[in-house]
């Protein structure tokens, strides 16, 4: 029978024959309408189904039954037991006696349908189900643990043997039909990925998570030392499937303890605490998101159960828990960032600045050691956490730790990633900024840095390295603006310096994949361009990037192109205004020189920045000031709209939109005429 003629009127051998089908869709087909029939026939006896899915005349009950046909027959059983069919205790009985031999089938699908079916198993039989099952899943994951690395050899060699055996018959029968001869050559060993080769390991690791979140607070009994050897024993396995799933069944335990309640619970929670909180603090700082995540989610549910059970208990896990917990929030995987913003506020009430404040021996010691972690991410996310204690956390708390951390920024600041080095800019600044009798030595190298990153390649770092200038001449003065002032003289005009070919032969293009700016050049088809370049993270599709390294800077780094040192003045001036509104007004005439220059390839780009900005400086020159300086910026307008990219035109247009409604339309319009968009999206100015 079709599986499209299969419905919910179809008898349960029908339906059975449906599920244990060759082709998926009709499987799923087949138990779709299984689930409506159960739905409707409230009455009829679970027994029926477990006869049409284990019965004598089932396909899963022949010897040489196929997977298909096996896991067909255990989700079918679910969903009887599932709608609680009258009778269905007795058949999750005697399904019971089937699960052992299916633990460790050489199909996966077959051993996670049997994993999921042991919850509602475990709900429905109890303890007793849980230690009958319980030596089995021990002996496979003790068995699984580890590779044979001897017996895989011998596998892989049987297996290059008969691919070169079938080559070779292959090649000859080739080598006859053609009357000539072929080479055949042998297959090469092949390496095993640190997800492969575990055999049944992960779904036995599955089926122990299920089984304890099946029997609810029953499975408090069974969270003793063997158990949680075990599962702690995973917790550092190489495999991240592994080890994401020890943390899960970490989990089903803790909700085992809640679901018992606090009268029975507590002292089991308490006295496991401390080796809890050390084991999620590892999974906390895991390099996978996927592990991180399922240790974010056992936080949650340890920190939540001690908050309401033994407040102690919790301070006493904070020195290991709150630092990767506040670190989390940052971390560039967005369901563990916003699973961790979430905890942090249902965690700490409201009162997180005054506990990392209470805490910032091993806040800071952890920000440290993970600004020079491996994975960029990670450095990212703890400039971002440092930047973060400059501006939140009391003064009197911190001011002991500033050198430690900006010494740490300044590692960040030769980054490879320049993610890491936007962070560092912004951090720095607000350090530098808070604590400006605190910093020492490192001022004179910020300052450099900063300086440097003006032009860096990057137009978010040079934007957020004059940002901190911005916040260093707030703190120290007339000092900072005389060194701010001999910068912008230098720079501002380096743009008629520029080749009308820009970044096509040395440089870089000013797009970036993942974090790192792609080299472009006239010779795109030159192999060296191709070699030794970023490798990439398998599943996180990031860069492997390397970090900074003391004084030496990072591996990607190119000489500024003339052009990108005057689009980071035009920031500059941007902060000088709204602080020195006077001194940023003498540098308008060089805004306006930036923006008409059209003799290299990439000018809408350095247009695009001095429109966008234009609006802000001349809000804090004044409008005296502004309506002085505003002509010089007509001509730019019509260049940009006429010869520049949609995008720069509609920037522009914008612009002028914010000026006039800063200054009014009867005195912006006169100046520099009028802008507008057209129907089709394009850009049209119209002269004064």
């Amino acid at each position: 029978m079709s599986s499209k003629s299969l419905s919910k009127e179809s008898s349960w051998a029908e339906l059975a024959a449906g599920a244990m089908a060759s082709r998926r869709l009709d499987r799923e087909r087949a138990l779709l309408r299984a689930r409506e029939k159960a739905g409707e026939e409230s009455e009829t006896d679970a027994a029926v189904i477990g006869d049409a899915a284990f019965g004598h005349d089932s396909a899963a009950s022949a010897d040489d039954a196929s997977w298909e046909a096996i896991e067909g027959a255990f989700l079918l059983v679910r969903i009887a037991l599932e709608a609680k069919l009258p009778g269905h205790a007795a058949l999750a009985l005697s399904v019971a006696d089937r699960v052992p031999s299916a633990l460790e089938h050489l199909e996966p699908r077959v051993r996670f349908a049997v994993a999921e079916l042991m919850e509602l198993l475990a709900s429905i039989l109890g303890l007793e189900f849980f230690n009958n099952m319980l030596p089995y899943l021990t002996n496979s994951i003790v068995t699984n643990f580890e590779r044979d690395e001897a017996a895989e050899a011998k596998e892989e060699a049987q297996k290059a043997e008969a691919v070169v055996d079938a080559d070779a018959a292959a090649a000859a029968g080739a080598a006859a039909a053609a009357g000539g001869m072929t080479e055949s050559m042998p297959a090469k060993p092949k390496g095993k990925h640190d997800t492969e080769g575990w055999k049944s390991l992960e779904t036995s690791m599955k089926a122990l998570r299920h089984m304890l979140a099946g029997l609810g607070g029953d499975a408090r009994e069974v969270v003793n030392s063997e158990l949680l050897a075990l599962l702690f024993k995973a917790l550092r396995h190489t495999n991240r499937f592994v080890r994401e799933i020890g943390y899960q069944t970490i989990d089903a335990c803790l909700q085992a303890f809640e679901a018992a309640g606090q009268e029975a619970s507590l002292d089991q929670a308490v006295a496991l605490a401390p080796a809890l909180a050390e084991q999620l603090g590892v999974g906390l700082a895991d390099n996978w998101s996927q592990v991180r995540f399922a240790a974010s989610v056992a936080t949650r549910t340890f920190a939540l159960l001690l908050k309401q059970w033994a407040p102690e208990s919790l301070a006493a896990a904070y020195p290991i828990l709150l630092p990767r917990m506040c670190l989390n929030r940052y971390y560039v995987a967005q369901g563990v960032k916003i699973y961790s913003l979430e905890t942090w506020r249902m965690v700490t009430d409201g009162e997180g600045p005054a506990l990392v404040a209470r805490y910032i021996e091993p806040v800071v010691a952890f920000y440290i050691a993970q600004s020079e972690a491996d994975n960029h991410a990670v450095r990212e996310a703890a400039c971002y956490c440092i930047a973060e204690l400059g501006t939140k956390i009391d003064r009197d708390a911190l001011v002991s730790h500033v050198r430690p951390l900006l010494a740490a920024l300044i590692v960040c600041f030769h980054d490879q990633s320049w993610p890491v080095r936007d962070t560092a800019c912004t951090a720095s600044g607000q350090f530098v900024a808070a604590f400006p009798d605190a910093v020492g030595d490192e001022l004179e190298e910020l300052w450099h840095l900063w300086l440097e990153h003006l032009s860096d390649n990057i137009w978010s770092v040079r934007e957020n390295a004059a940002v901190a200038l911005g916040e260093v001449l707030g703190a120290y003065g007339e000092p900072a603006l005389a060194r701010l002032v001999a910068h912008l003289d230098a720079n501002m005009a380096a743009v008629d310096k520029q080749p009308s070919e820009s970044q096509l032969h040395s440089g870089l293009d000013n797009t970036t994949t993942f974090g790192v700016a792609a080299a472009r050049s006239a010779r795109a088809n030159d192999p060296q361009l191709h070699t030794d370049q970023a490798m990439f993270s398998c599943g996180s599709l990031a860069p492997k990037l390397k970090r900074g390294a003391g004084c030496m800077d990072h591996g990607f780094r190119r000489p500024a192109e003339p052009w990108e040192s005057t689009d980071g003045c035009v920031y500059l001036v941007r902060e000088v205004a709204s602080r020195e509104p006077a001194v940023a007004a003498r540098y308008l005439p060089g805004l306006a020189h930036a923006a008409s220059i059209t003799t290299f390839t990439h000018w809408t780009s350095l247009a695009e920045t001095v429109w966008k900005q234009l609006p802000a400086v001349l809000k804090s020159v004044g409008p005296a000031a502004a309506v002085d300086y505003l002509p010089a910026f007509a001509a730019p307008l019509k260049t940009v709209v006429e010869l520049g990219t949609r995008l720069a035109a509609h920037t522009a247009a914008y612009a002028v939109a914010d000026l006039i409604a800063d200054l009014g339309a009867d005195v912006v319009t006169p100046i520099l005429g009028s802008v507008e968009v057209t129907p089709d999206g394009g850009v049209v100015h119209n002269d004064p």
